[in-house]
């Protein structure tokens, strides 16, 4: 089991050997939940959308700023 810290403003990282272990690819967003049933904090991995569009595409010259609307309908879905 691993510890790290919440601040005041909500910040905390995950911690290294965690990161290895999970298999998670950084960049990437944590989507967070609070399952009341179970009374635990879940962090879910949510590629980052560039990356997810990008593979997705076959144009070279892909940007966010070109996809930004089909980014924010992933992060809408995803909250859902």
């Amino acid at each position: 089991m691993s510890l790290s810290k919440l601040d005041e403003h909500g910040r905390t990282y995950v911690p290294e050997d965690v990161l290895k272990r999970s298999g998670i690819k950084v960049p990437c967003f944590l989507r967070w939940r609070y399952d009341e049933e179970q009374g635990v904090l879940i962090a879910e991995v949510v590629e980052d959308p560039y990356i997810f569009l990008k593979g997705r595409y076959r144009d070279e010259e892909l940007t966010y700023d070109k996809v930004e609307h089909q980014a924010d309908a992933l992060f809408k879905a995803d909250a859902r």
